[in-house]
């Protein structure tokens, strides 16, 4: 795996910039560096401030932190982040008003702003930590139904968080001593939130714009099996960006009756394709039980490619293994395809858990690949196949220890794993217990 010393130089911005106000602070010596117990609530709001305004360059898909991230750490880091700023504006503010017997109107209702925000968002638009508690799951889905709460609707209010923002700003430029001493700090304070908020308007009006004006069309649908479809996109003006396999996009389809939300998807077909992409989707929602209505011709939106979820990222000749789960196969298919083109006489093993047969929607083409490609094997695992002649249960330690067995000392493998929380969480566990190292496995999390 490639090592990024860029990650180290973000990481170091990121949670270091905080510190120039800071320090700029403690030097003036203002009243407010005076008591250690101000000086612990002063920090506290200028890194939960600051750490606020980055959570919007994150939420924008920023490309030069993704290459080096992948977008799953980023949308990780940012929901944790978030909790994580939000819990040290409280901090700060039970240490004003309870020990210093000081409350301002904007900060508290900045702070009740990015409460209700934060807490709205980690229940219905993420797959937080938060839907594992017993009937949080359930209140979602009834107060979805109640009020026809749409993922659109979810998405706008996530966005009064901004809100918020342009109240906290207010609060730090009309209650902080500090600024009547500093001009300096009179400048960045509102010139850090103004290059937040470019971002936020980059990502909202002037990259869908943009992407308007460099469309794509859709070529072709087809269905694979009940509830799975594969669309074939081509851009308007002929020229298919560069990608690898294994990566995703955001894609926006623009047709009467579908939602007009970017969503994500990886790309099955293979980069050696220069024509069109193709992604392939399960019916798992509002907006995917749509993709049977689309008729070729009509326009969509591409935003990618994003991931480093990819075998290209890795040293050249290493076996592989692949554990797919559901239509988690996906990325896994435009890497077989790439390998069948560039690379035949790889070594690679696929392991393919599904519910049913149905499920298993390639499976001539894999039975071609197999053909053509001497060192490809596949298995499929269905846990709920009566019939089915095969392994069958869910894809755990015992069927990983039977279908690719422990790690040899001499062997070099690197693992890909892409399905559904319950399918991964088993297969790390297994492995772990096979006896493979951290970093032999790889995979895309987009839940806390």
């Amino acid at each position: 795996m490639k090592i990024y010393w860029q990650r180290y130089l973000w990481l170091s911005v990121y949670f270091l910039t905080p510190l120039i106000p800071v320090m700029i602070i403690l030097k003036i010596r203002t009243v407010e560096a005076t008591d250690p117990r101000y000086v612990i609530s002063m920090m506290l709001g200028v890194f939960a401030f600051m750490w606020l305004v980055n959570q919007i360059i994150l939420s924008s898909r920023p490309r030069f932190l993704e290459r080096y991230f992948g977008m799953d750490r980023l949308y990780r880091f940012h929901s944790l982040m978030a909790v994580i700023s939000v819990l040290l504006a409280f901090t700060h503010f039970i240490i004003k008003r309870f020990l210093f017997g000081i409350l301002s109107i904007t900060g508290f209702l900045a702070l009740m702003v990015f409460l209700f925000g934060g807490l709205f968002s980690l229940i219905f638009l993420e797959d937080s930590v938060l839907l594992r508690i017993r009937g949080v799951m359930t209140f979602r889905a009834w107060v979805r139904k109640t009020f026809h709460i749409s993922r659109v609707g979810v998405v706008l209010l996530h966005n009064i968080l901004i809100l918020a923002l342009i109240i906290l700003l207010v609060h730090i430029m009309t209650t902080s001593g500090s600024l009547y001493a500093s001009p300096f700090l009179k400048i960045f304070y509102p010139t850090y939130f103004g290059m937040g908020i470019l971002f936020y308007l980059y990502h909202k009006f002037i990259k869908p714009m943009l992407l308007r004006k460099n469309f794509w069309r859709v070529k072709e649908v087809t269905p694979e099996s009940p509830g799975i479809t594969t669309i074939h996109i081509q851009p308007e003006d002929g020229r298919v960006f560069a990608y690898q396999p294994g990566q995703f996009i955001f894609l926006t389809l623009l047709q009467q009756g579908i939602e007009k939300e970017p969503h994500p998807f990886s790309l099955s077909s293979s980069p050696e394709r220069k024509d069109m992409i193709s992604i392939t989707i399960k019916n798992a929602g509002d907006f995917t039980s749509k993709i049977v209505q689309l008729q070729p011709g009509a326009i969509a939106l591409v935003e990618g490619p994003f991931g480093i979820f990819s075998y290209t990222q890795l040293r050249s000749g290493c076996e592989l293994v692949f554990l797919a789960g559901g239509i988690g196969i996906t990325p896994f298919l435009s890497m077989l395809r790439t390998l069948q083109r560039c690379e035949p006489q790889r070594k690679v093993t696929l392991i393919w858990a599904a519910r049913l047969k149905s499920d298993l929607f390639a499976t001539q083409e894999l039975d071609a690949m197999h053909a053509s490609m001497p060192d490809f094997h596949w298995e499929g695992v269905l846990s709920e196949e009566v019939e089915w002649e095969g392994e069958k249960g869910l894809l755990d330690y015992d069927h990983l220890e039977r279908l690719i067995g422990k790690p040899l000392s001499a062997k070099e493998v690197e693992i890909f794993l892409c399905g559904p929380p319950r399918m991964m969480n088993l297969c790390l566990h297994g492995l772990k217990k096979l006896g493979y190292r951290h970093k032999q496995i790889h995979y895309e999390r987009f839940a806390l």
